[in-house]
């Protein structure tokens, strides 16, 4: 805003855009860029949970980081899909999110007979 009173941009909101900026549809949200970075993060870290199974594989510990591998891509999956077609978010979001929570609550179960020294041979 000008200090001038008279200024003719002060009257006409369409006149302040400025021929510089980028259009708003352009520019991604705050949300989109969050969203991308957590599909860079879990990206990353499924080559490590892939590890960690393959590795735990004949180990007592292996039924707890088996799981993590389909865990992550479940959460791998909700972060793309709602990136590339929000629409489809809340659906995919309910779904795979049931899935994922189940194999978590398997993983803890399997934590929990580990820990306990009560897990089935």
């Amino acid at each position: 805003m000008s200090c001038h009173p008279g200024h003719p941009d002060d009257r006409d909101p369409s006149k302040k855009a400025n021929s510089l900026s980028p259009d708003a549809a352009d520019v991604p949200t705050l949300a989109e860029l969050f969203r991308l970075g957590q599909v860079v993060v879990l990206s990353a870290t499924l080559p490590l949970a892939v590890i960690a199974a393959r590795g735990f594989r004949d180990a007592p510990f292996g039924r707890v980081v088996r799981p993590l591998v389909p865990i992550t891509l479940t959460y791998l999956a909700i972060a793309a899909i709602k990136l590339a077609d929000p629409s489809m978010g809340a659906d995919a979001s309910r779904l795979l999110g049931s899935v994922a929570v189940v194999l978590i609550a398997w993983t803890a179960a399997q934590g929990i007979l580990l820990l306990s020294g009560r897990r089935p041979r």
